[in-house]
């Protein structure tokens, strides 16, 4: 019984891991979309999940600027590649693509249960060599209260899901960007 006492003091004393930080800063595209899975609809995300990805790049001396595209085209292309390829002859520089789609699942204890699915992708380089991706699937739990909150609450509700992710997949690519370098 007394190993248990030493495993939970060890486990208390565990701190968490610190983002990957960008000494001279850097500047990101970020793209975000949300895909309605009723109507086929794309719209962009919230504010409010566009601030908190930023926020979380912010921390790691990222810049995430918000680049506004064409939804038309991209209701017609569904493919993570095809968005990113889109994205790729639309500009220079390293681009992240948030993409959300929300879906409505059942009605529990009063509350309305939805389950946002959706990728997060960054692609590109900080140097002439070639580009990498990676991308980083998720699904997140929203509880709403109203049965007229929608796609967009939901995924409001799921927004720090979304930036951890986010901030997660920044930390994996920088560090593969780094070594891709020497």
């Amino acid at each position: 019984m007394g190993w248990l006492w030493v495993m939970v003091g060890m486990v208390g004393c565990l701190k968490p891991v610190a983002p990957v930080r960008v000494l001279d800063g850097m500047e990101l595209r970020l793209v975000t979309v949300v895909d309605a899975v009723d109507d086929g609809a794309v719209t962009q995300a919230p504010q409010a999940v566009v601030e908190a990805v930023q926020s979380s790049l912010r921390r790691r001396g990222i810049q995430a600027v918000v680049e506004q595209v064409d939804l038309g085209a991209f209701t017609a292309l569904r493919s993570t590649q095809a968005r990113i390829e889109r994205l790729d002859e639309a500009g220079a520089g390293p681009v992240l693509l948030v993409e959300a789609a929300p879906r409505f699942s059942a009605q529990v204890n009063g509350r309305y249960r939805w389950e946002v699915r959706g990728t997060v992708t960054v692609h590109g380089t900080l140097s002439a060599r070639d580009p990498l991706t990676q991308t980083d699937a998720f699904r997140a739990p929203a509880h709403l209260v109203y049965s007229h909150q929608d796609e967009a609450d939901a995924l409001i509700d799921a927004r720090s899901v979304v930036a951890t992710r986010a901030g997660r997949l920044m930390d994996a690519w920088l560090v593969r960007v780094s070594q891709q370098g020497r």
